[in-house]
């Protein structure tokens, strides 16, 4: 396995990825690029477009290495981690004009790709499961039990890329690991592809990539919408809706003139509700999202092929309120974050 220096960005294609939460936060607030808005902007409605995971059609799509050799980390478009037969942890980087380039990594398992990456920690993931491997002589897949296994690393890269030229950002290959007996809490048998070769892989490598945290690899706020593709915010706290608008360096909270530091500065507030935890599964199994939010906010894009997003805040115990993202609850955040960003909007609307 190639071992090495973490660098603070990795280069896919001509995209420098960033891995930077409040930066992003900060760049985020200094494109803002609103549309002037009216009453009606109040009782628009919200146009949601689920994101879609291309790791179904690339599986069937993409060709085989037949060499079945172990990619580069700089390579990897996409990882499946699949555990007893069920995907653990699934994500996919892909161009997608609904967000930032820096944002093209999408967590589709279990977060429904409405989560972003934290690419510091994925590429120290990748690298830490991209197998050292030896043969294991004699031994077959059928003594291995590789045949049939419930357990796989599948990992779908750019064969183009090396660690001195750029790749596109399709992948054009696919590897699977499949993973079989471990033997006395020393090693893993595993095979690549279809090859009839069985080699011994680290136990410890090997529990590391399948015990995967997806939590640990996701930026931690709600949302990074790129605000170039936003039109206006809707921000609703109890039964008071509010408006923040911009239109040729004008910038607006309702009908009141703001100077654009004040405008940049509440939107960058909204972005950065920090997340704290998972919901429980319980939780997920009761929730019911007819609850009126105590704190809603809806960011309406600019194109209709693009999704709105919204996110919403609800009682989940005594010191925490649930996050849901476009209806979908995963995660929550310290209800003093957010008491402290309802009295903000009140201050200043």
């Amino acid at each position: 396995m190639r071992m090495g220096k973490r660098m603070e960005t990795r280069k896919i294609g001509c995209v420098r990825i960033m891995t930077m939460t409040f930066a992003l936060v900060l760049l985020m607030t200094s494109v803002v690029g609103f549309s002037g808005c009216g009453k009606d902007k109040l009782t628009q409605d919200v146009n949601i477009i689920p994101p879609t995971s291309k790791m179904q059609e690339w599986n069937k799509s993409l060709a085989v290495d037949e060499d079945a050799s172990i990619p580069l980390s700089e390579t990897i478009r996409g990882i499946s981690i699949i555990k007893d037969g069920a995907e653990k942890f699934g994500v996919t980087y892909q161009e997608d004009i609904g967000y930032a380039n820096y944002d093209y990594w999408r967590v589709f398992t279990p977060y429904k790709g409405l989560s972003s990456v934290n690419t510091e920690a994925l590429y120290q993931y990748i690298d830490s499961i991209l197998i050292y491997k030896q043969v294991a002589e004699g031994v077959s897949k059928s003594d291995a039990h590789i045949d049939g296994s419930s357990d796989k690393i599948i990992l779908v890269y750019n064969d183009a890329q090396s660690t001195s030229s750029k790749g596109d950002a399709e992948p054009t290959h696919i590897l699977t690991i499949w993973i079989g007996d471990a033997v006395n809490d020393e090693y893993y048998y595993v095979s690549l592809n279809s090859d009839e070769t069985v080699y011994k892989v680290s136990y410890d490598q090997i529990n590391h990539a399948l015990d995967v945290n997806p939590y640990d690899y996701i930026l931690k706020i709600p949302t990074l919408l790129d605000i170039e593709t936003v039109s206006h915010v809707r921000i609703d706290i109890d039964s008071k809706s509010y408006l923040m608008s911009s239109k040729d360096d004008v910038y607006k909270f309702e009908k009141k003139k703001v100077d654009k530091k004040e405008y940049d500065e509440l939107y960058g507030a909204l972005l950065g509700v920090i997340l704290d935890s998972e919901v429980s599964r319980e939780y997920l199994a009761e929730t019911d999202l007819l609850t009126s939010p105590v704190l809603g906010v809806r960011y309406f894009r600019k194109e209709e092929q693009l999704s709105d997003v919204t996110v919403e805040y609800r009682d989940y115990d005594k010191d925490r309120y649930s996050v849901a993202v476009n209806g979908e609850t995963f995660f929550t955040v310290k209800k003093t974050d957010v008491d402290d960003l309802i009295l903000k909007i009140q201050d200043v609307m």
